[in-house]
């Protein structure tokens, strides 16, 4: 994905189409590109030898869909936080196989409760 605002928006989108996808065992990265760059212009520019880089450091679903959540929110109050994991519980409901979802909601609630006792 592009790393402007725009691809993550896109990046967003695509996890949305994923998620009712997911199934055990099954699941789906994302590699963000700098910003102003494209596929195509930074193979041009960095080579096939850093692209492959980039793709070895992909994100994996579960952590992109927090990291856009967590984005949206003010954690440091309760009703953020409250609000933070009524959108998590929403967008995991997405998932149509009860175990990946149940993985998803359990990984959100450690992520919350992570953030909760740092701030």
């Amino acid at each position: 994905m592009d790393g402007d605002s725009a691809g993550k928006r896109e990046m967003l989108r695509a996890a949305e189409i994923a998620l009712p996808l997911l199934k055990p065992g099954h699941s789906l990265r994302f590699a963000m590109l700098p910003p102003g760059e494209d596929p195509d212009t930074f193979v041009q520019k960095h080579g096939k030898a850093a692209l492959e880089k980039l793709l070895t450091g992909a994100r994996h679903l579960s952590q992109i869909a927090w990291d856009i959540l967590a984005a949206k929110f003010r954690i440091d109050l309760p009703e953020g936080r409250a609000a933070l994991e009524d959108s998590c519980k929403q967008l995991a409901a997405k998932i149509t196989d009860a175990t990946v979802r149940q993985h998803y909601l359990s990984h959100f609630k450690k992520q919350l409760w992570s953030k909760t006792k740092t701030t």
